[in-house]
């Protein structure tokens, strides 16, 4: 009997270990994501810095829109089967990949030979974009098998290898070819390494075989589709000025996105943990712990993503200022237009409905919202100017999430209201608007003129204000029931 009652309990301190340890690995590639462009606005030319910007508006796009869900589908596949059968799913995966990341550099190579901007960028972008989309299959690998210590190990590693060789190039040259080569480096050792772990994995003599490919293309194709739309749908301004503006105002503008790492930071984190144990619930028809895990998932989310959207909106402007230099100040009601879009984003549901098999529904929201944002996108360029262009991201957010809401409480017969736990997120929200306007009280302090010192006292307001915030409107509760009780302890919960 105790036995059983221990197992869940175990269960759930290992996800959370897995959860803190895969977090803090992602926390330092978010901040290569943000560190790189700090650095790097400081050693290019505006226009160099408009070039690395669209490289990687480009990759992302192509890794995002190609991959159609197949390396996703190892964590629904992989916690289902054995070997030899997942020595197929696997193989099957990779040689995907390896067919994607040849159409993406074939793309890539008639951008950079018909397109100014593509000139520009170099023919370096080709094998870099084709590599790219290719050795993205290893930051699900072990992470699909629950392996996330080697994970993490191989994440941070790659974080590490990145930093070092793109911030060398620009220091060394400060000129766009060097920062061309430094990555090239960086992507094609980082695929060497995924097609190893591959080798490794697949049992000698495993062919892809017909009925397990159709079965692996029947799951992951409305999934991968869905997460393609829901790709363009983010990127869709980013793409609207790209081919509107140039390079160097693109580059401006891009600087918007570059707080987008933190919900990646957290949410990816989160449902890289929990996706295969949700899998493995659906798969025993255990619908009411996969409601309870969604809900708590949520709940860990919004702990530490509201405040972190709270601080950045009311301090954007001296935030982007300190990182980015003056001039890039003004994008701050882009960034938060786009914080707007990460908090409706932030509560996600869309991890029932994939372990549901529902990708079939999403990928036709998808499509439904997709012209809505750009038709938005444009509308909001053409009378608001550059600032106007995110409003599709908003007006697509809202929507598609209004609509998977919908689907859940119909496919689950719970009214919204209790799919997820609404009143804790809107405790968390108002101790998150708390902690901001406390943070207001800076100015009361006779500071020197700068943000030296200006910027770190508001953190530190904002924090004191934040936790206070939760213990007293009785928050307690759920933070030692996301986070266990050792670490509530340890923040005096």
């Amino acid at each position: 009997m105790s036995g059983a009652s221990e197992n869940p309990r175990a269960k759930r301190a290992g996800l959370r270990r897995s959860v803190l340890s895969l977090s803090v690995v992602n926390t330092f590639e978010m901040a290569v994501q943000v560190i790189l462009p700090m650095v790097l606005v400081r050693l290019l030319s505006d226009a160099d810095f408009g070039l690395y910007r669209t490289l990687w508006l480009i990759a992302i796009t192509c890794s995002g829109a190609l991959a159609l869900g197949m390396p996703g589908s190892l964590y629904y596949f992989l916690p289902r089967s054995e070997q030899p059968r997942s020595s197929i799913f696997v193989l099957q995966a990779a040689s995907y990949m390896l067919l994607a990341g040849l159409v993406a550099a074939a793309g890539t190579a008639a951008f950079v030979l018909l397109h100014e901007t593509g000139q520009k960028v170099g023919l370096g972008a080709v094998p870099f974009i084709g590599l790219w989309v290719f050795a993205s299959l290893l930051d699900y690998f072990f992470t699909s098998q629950q392996q996330v210590p080697t994970q993490a190990r191989i994440n941070l590693s790659f974080a590490l290898l990145r930093i070092v060789l793109v911030m060398t190039a620009a220091v060394m040259f400060r000129q766009w070819p060097a920062v061309l080569a430094a990555q090239l480096i960086f992507v094609g050792l980082k695929a060497l390494v995924c097609t190893v772990c591959v080798a490794r994995f697949v049992q000698p003599g495993a062919r892809p075989d017909r009925t397990s490919l159709a079965e692996q293309v029947r799951y992951s194709l409305p999934i991968g589709t869905s997460t393609a739309l829901f790709l363009l749908r983010g990127r869709i301004d980013q793409w609207l000025v790209a081919s509107t503006f140039t390079v160097a105002q693109f580059g401006l503008y891009s600087i918007a996105s570059v707080f987008a790492p933190i919900q990646t930071l957290i949410r990816v984190t989160v449902n890289q943990v929990i996706l295969p144990e949700m899998n493995r619930m659906q798969s025993q028809q255990n619908s009411a712990d996969m409601q309870t895990l969604n809900r708590r998932s949520n709940l860990a989310v919004a702990f530490l993503i509201f405040p972190a959207i709270a601080f950045i909106a009311t301090w954007a402007e001296p935030i982007l200022a300190l990182l980015f230099t003056n001039r890039y100040s003004a994008v701050a009601p882009i960034v938060r237009i786009y914080l707007l879009i990460m908090a409706i984003e932030s509560i996600e549901i869309t991890l029932i409905l994939i372990a549901m098999r529902q990708g079939r529904f999403m990928m036709f929201v998808d499509a439904l919202v997709l012209p809505i944002a750009i038709g938005s996108a444009m509308l909001g360029a053409h009378f608001l100017g550059v600032p106007g262009a995110a409003l599709g991201g908003l007006v697509g957010a809202g929507l598609a999430q209004s609509a998977l809401y919908l689907r859940c409480k119909k496919l689950t017969d719970l009214p919204i209201a209790m799919l997820q736990d609404w009143r804790g997120l809107a405790r968390i929200g108002v101790c998150s608007l708390l902690a901001a306007l406390g943070s207001q009280l800076v100015y009361f302090f006779n500071f020197p003129d700068g943000l030296s010192l200006k910027l770190p006292a508001a953190g530190l307001l904002f924090t004191a204000v934040y936790w206070s915030a939760l213990k007293f409107l009785g928050a307690a509760a759920s933070v030692r029931q996301v986070f266990g009780q050792r670490l509530a302890n340890a923040g005096g919960f």
